[in-house]
């Protein structure tokens, strides 16, 4: 179709022969611009030719001729290179094919160059106080650099170094670094305080003795301790003795010899001066006997026919109505600190009887008779009838020893034998009342009293 445009600002009539899906009347007049052509939808037309009149000739402008058929334009997009408009690019199309771009301008941080739009050089951010102030794309294109501060109170000086910024401008401290690395055996460091660029810290300065060590020669000797053992007597340890000891020391660290003193004693010996004696049978907590030494308990030489030995005195012999003791000893006297258990009623097979009695049944009292216990000493039982009558018959001095003790007495009850009766079911017992024997019933209604006795040797 032929369209003809007036242009107001060059007052220049044109023809354009115009191709488009578009629809516009056959003889429109239309003001061209890029305002009113860049309104239509990208690909609503395309620009077939356009004439100036009368002035160019269509050849001028690369058509083929001054003829209308079918010419196209195929110079007009040679200013318009690109195929996209570059990243950060601001384009005008080609009004003869609008997929040709060409860039006007750029947008801030873009440069025009060639043509489009490209990133400024990057810049180099490797110092380590750099900070990128500005990116196009992913380059950095700016930065800022703030110099780190020169470091004060340095102990060894300062040095220049890097600034922070690549440039070796900075006051930097000298490093603190240990000054001695070594040291002889038996000795320490010692360490003063030192301050550089991490701080203030120890550093090793040199070295000293350990205490009890002094210096010679660059090493570390023992100190010589003078001691001249005054303290220890004796040049040997007594026998039977247990003794502390020192070296004696010279002036010159040279020895002579260890000297010793005396702590205490073997057992069976005492500190006696610088030496250990054997102790006297009275420090043993024994007496004397001929020359040696023996019990308290113990009579000297034994106790002559008819006498007996009793807590270290010689009295008569072993008598009915004795007293009986938990260590299985007899007396005729009460002796403080023993605890007595019975009272001899038999001499010759060492038979004594309880200090207590209990009523009850036959089998009550003979299982409390064989269970029976007396100052830790067991092993007793009921007894004879031959025991009962040895009772009977000294009833009167063993009744008197009862009473020394506090004990329970014999009076005028019935006592049971272990030994069975004349007829069935019943047992042997006495009457301490009549001083006879018979025969009693062993049914748990019977009840008479159980006095145990003991064979003690």
């Amino acid at each position: 179709m032929l369209i003809r445009f007036s242009k107001r600002i060059a007052s220049i009539l044109f023809m354009m022969l115009f191709a488009s899906s578009f629809s516009i009347s056959h003889a429109e007049a239309f003001s061209l611009s890029p305002n009113n052509i860049n309104q239509l939808p990208q690909d609503a037309y395309q620009i077939a030719k356009i004439t100036f009149l009368p002035e160019v000739k269509d050849s001028d402008l690369g058509w083929g001729d001054d003829s209308l058929k079918g010419d196209y334009n195929d110079k007009n997009c040679s200013s318009y290179p690109l195929s996209a408009c570059p990243t950060g690019g601001k384009c005008e199309k080609c009004p003869f094919n609008i997929t040709m771009y060409r860039v006007y301008a750029c947008d801030d941080p873009y440069l025009k160059q060639d043509g489009t739009c490209v990133c400024p050089p990057k810049v180099d951010t490797s110092c380590t106080n750099d900070v990128c102030t500005k990116y196009c794309e992913d380059s950095c294109i700016n930065k800022t650099c703030t110099p780190s501060p020169n470091q004060t109170n340095c102990t060894n000086g300062t040095q220049k170094c890097d600034n922070g910024c690549c440039q070796n401008t900075r006051d930097c401290c000298i490093p603190c670094t240990n000054k001695t690395t070594s040291k002889p055996a038996n000795s320490s460091y010692t360490y003063s305080s030192c301050t550089d660029g991490e701080g203030s810290k120890q550093i090793q300065t040199g070295w000293t003795c350990n205490s009890g060590y002094h210096e010679k020669n660059g090493a570390c000797e023992k100190d010589c301790q003078i001691d001249s053992c005054s303290a220890y007597p004796l040049t040997s340890c007594p026998e039977n003795g247990t003794c502390s000891k020192c070296t004696k020391t010279a002036q010159d660290c040279s020895t002579d010899g260890t000297r010793y003193k005396l702590d205490s004693c073997a057992s069976g010996f005492v500190v006696s001066g610088n030496s250990c004696r054997e102790q006297t049978c009275e420090e043993k907590g024994q007496k004397t006997c001929n020359g040696s030494c023996i019990a308290t308990s113990e009579c000297c030489g034994g106790c002559p026919s008819g006498k007996k030995c009793s807590n270290g005195t010689c009295v008569a012999s072993l008598s009915v109505g004795d007293i009986l003791y938990s260590d299985k000893t007899t007396s005729s006297d009460v002796i403080p600190g023993k605890t007595p258990i019975g009272v001899v009623i038999d001499t010759s097979n060492y038979i004594a009887v309880s200090l207590v009695e209990k009523n009850g049944n036959w089998n009550d009292s003979k299982n409390y008779a064989n269970s029976f216990s007396a100052g830790g000493v067991g092993g007793w039982s009921l007894p004879s009838t031959g025991y009962l009558e040895q009772i009977y018959n000294n009833r009167t001095r063993i009744n008197s020893t009862l009473a020394k003790l506090n004990a329970t007495q014999f009076s005028k009850n019935v006592y049971w034998s272990p030994s069975k009766g004349k007829y069935d079911n019943t047992v042997k017992c006495m009457n301490f009342q009549y001083g006879v024997i018979g025969d009693g019933w062993s049914s748990s209604l019977t009840t008479i009293y159980a006095r145990p006795v003991l064979k003690y040797k």
